[in-house]
């Protein structure tokens, strides 16, 4: 008898599996592979191989010791959980969920009702991460000493490294960071501390010294700055006679002091020593006459804001900009 009507026979009359046809004649599975292709015979669809567990052995490894069903499996040497997942449909078993509790699913009556109902947890959820940031960093800036709960304290990372905005809202994240490596900050002092690494390079350590040396000092500031009567006019002053907006920048310049920025909005004239003194004082003919142009300094909307933060919080003088400049 030829060996294609022999597996033809075997195949589509009494429904064996290649398999079988191939130990039942003794030659190979490729034989009957190549055959059917090349006489174009159409080979059934295998049936999914359906693996079967015990549902004792499922109990005792996942309710006795503690297994996942994930690991269950694998204790049972199962390719996937799948036979697992279908002896606790069967039984009627509720796993555990992500914190060893029984999963419990909750009937909502309406949309309504279960919008809100996740809002709650979400809610709740905030809570306990804030709670958890302010055990690890506290809620005081590290910087001038705000403390306030209310609102939202900045995680500054002390060597400026790159890392994701929603890092220090992972629950797995806090769990495994050194607190050590970070500041907490309030808004403002968040931003000066970019701005003083952008600008003059500086890193925490930097930072960390400014503070010790502010607060070795005694002083509570210098007294506000006075204009004397009897002060004589400067010499820039006796070299123009323009308007008020021309003389101050033949004074002071036309750029930003720090960051050389040329902007059309009008530019602030800084004091140098960091002494109060009235807005008035730099928009007089006759208090422009006895100013000295070198004690002043011109600059920027964000270089002046980020100056007086720098100079009240870490205590720098004008001649630590200075020096970081040259």
């Amino acid at each position: 008898m030829k060996l294609d009507y022999q597996v033809h026979r075997l195949y589509f009359n009494e429904g064996k599996t290649q398999r079988e046809i191939a130990e039942e004649l003794e030659i190979k599975r490729h034989t009957i592979i190549t055959m059917f292709k090349e006489r174009g015979w159409e080979a059934r669809p295998s049936a999914p191989r359906r693996e079967e567990v015990h549902p004792d052995d499922v109990y005792k490894l996942y309710f006795q010791e503690g297994f996942s069903q994930k690991e269950v499996a694998e204790k049972l040497g199962l390719s996937s959980p799948s036979p697992v997942k279908r002896v606790f449909e069967e039984n009627a078993w509720k796993p555990r969920g992500r914190w060893n509790k029984p999963v419990t699913r909750t009937h909502f009556s309406s949309d309504e009702e279960r919008k809100e109902a996740r809002k709650e947890r979400s809610d709740k959820f905030q809570q306990e991460l804030k709670e958890m940031r302010a055990q690890l960093f506290g809620t005081e800036c590290k910087i001038c000493g705000t403390n306030n709960e209310e609102k939202t304290i900045a995680i500054h990372r002390k060597d400026f490294k790159d890392h994701k905005q929603n890092a220090l809202w992972l629950k797995n994240n806090l769990e495994s960071i050194d607190p050590e490596d970070w500041a907490p900050l309030c808004i403002a002092c968040h931003r000066g501390v970019h701005w003083l690494r952008e600008r003059y390079n500086m890193d925490w350590s930097d930072i960390e010294q400014y503070l010790k040396r502010k607060r070795k000092m005694i002083s509570q500031g210098p007294e506000p700055f006075v204009i004397s009567k009897d002060t004589k006019r400067s010499q820039k002053y006796e070299e123009t006679r323009e308007s008020i907006n021309e003389l101050r920048k033949s004074l002071f310049g036309e750029v930003c002091s720090l960051c050389d920025d040329s902007t059309e909005r009008r530019l602030v004239i800084h004091r140098k020593d960091g002494r109060s003194h009235s807005s008035s004082v730099l928009w007089s003919r006759g208090n422009l006459e006895a100013l000295d142009p070198d004690e002043w300094a011109a600059l920027c909307q964000k270089c002046h804001r980020y100056v007086h933060w720098a100079e009240d919080n870490l205590g720098l003088e004008w001649n630590d900009f200075e020096n970081r400049e040259n």
